[in-house]
């Protein structure tokens, strides 16, 4: 299952996701309207930031090759974003930002 715009209907494939790296500000890449996610998945961008920092903190005090520890992080960041943009919902916009939170 792919993310649909809640706009134009169209699908948002995972390389256009790409696109648009701020969760706070996306775009659909077919007919350029603002859409949103949920407060989940705002909240779980946060985390995965969080916790890759401090990933790199910790090889960066402990003399760890860079070459070594980032490739195969990379690897499963990627299969963790494919996975999660398979569950992904968007909404319409609101200007008022009240939105469900599911």
């Amino acid at each position: 299952m792919k993310p649909t715009c809640p706009e134009c209907n169209n699908e948002i494939t995972f390389l256009q996701s790409f696109r648009n790296i701020n969760p706070w500000n996306y775009h659909c890449p077919n007919c350029r309207k603002r859409i949103d996610i949920s407060k989940k998945w705002k909240n779980i961008s946060l985390i995965s930031a969080g916790l890759g920092s401090i990933y790199g903190l910790f090889t960066a005090a402990n003399d760890i090759p860079m070459l070594q520890a980032f490739v195969p992080v990379l690897i499963i960041a990627l299969f963790a974003q494919w996975f999660v943009w398979q569950r992904i919902t968007f909404y319409k916009f609101n200007d008022t930002n009240q939105q469900q939170d599911i």
